[in-house]
Parts: structure tokens; sequence; C-alpha cells
């Protein structure tokens, strides 16, 4: 089983465009994304292209991911800088319910073997 592991991806829709056509000659059997999906530029677009991916796409939720479901919720995020909690909050503000709910959604932990 070949299978392709992505994180910090950041927003980065073109970065991650590059890397996704680049798996097309290796034809991984599973995408492990592991967190931080949205905290940049272009979260909403990067992650609608990873759902895109379907079956073939595994995730766990980074730190990052965290902040932007707590943002979107209204949740304090006074552990960060203001600078830091103004970002996520953007973030969030860029996001839909449905895009909320898959990134909370997301596990915590990588899933058992079974589940690959």
């Amino acid at each position: 089983m070949k299978i392709a592991a992505l994180y910090d991806i950041h927003g980065n829709l073109p970065a991650l465009n590059a890397v996704l056509n680049e798996l097309k000659e290796v034809q991984p059997d599973l995408i492990f994304i592991g967190g931080d999906i949205v905290s940049g530029p272009m979260p909403e677009k990067t992650l609608e292209r990873l759902i895109q991916l379907g079956d073939k796409a595994r995730y766990i939720r980074g730190n990052g991911d965290r902040e932007v479901v707590m943002a979107f919720e209204g949740e304090s995020l006074e552990h960060m800088s203001e600078k830091g909690s103004e970002k996520q909050q953007w973030v969030a503000n860029q996001l839909t319910s449905s895009q909320r709910d898959f990134l909370s959604k997301m596990p915590t932990k990588e899933t058992p073997r079974s589940h690959f």
C-alpha cells in the first residue's frame, strides 16, 4: 500500500495543487492529511480541494484547525497572541458552517489501521 502524508498545508491552495499533481504519478492508495489545513490565505478553497479527495484521504485535526473551530464558535483564543487570534478569526470568517463541521469532526489522533 502506498501512502502519501501531507502536513501543515496552511491554506496554501497553489502549493497543495502542485503536490496533488505530483502525486498523480505516484498514485497513492491513501493520502494522510496531518492537520493545520486552513490557517492561511485560501482556507475555504483549500479545504474544498481536500474534501474532493473523498475516501482516499484521512485526517488528523491540528491545533490550527481546532483554533479556527473555536473562533468560528465565538470561543476565546486568549491563549494566543492578539495577532494570532485575529488571524484565526479571519480564517473562521471565511468558512461555511459545513466546513466548520468537517474540521470539528476530524479526529485528534490516528485512526486504527483497520480504517485504512
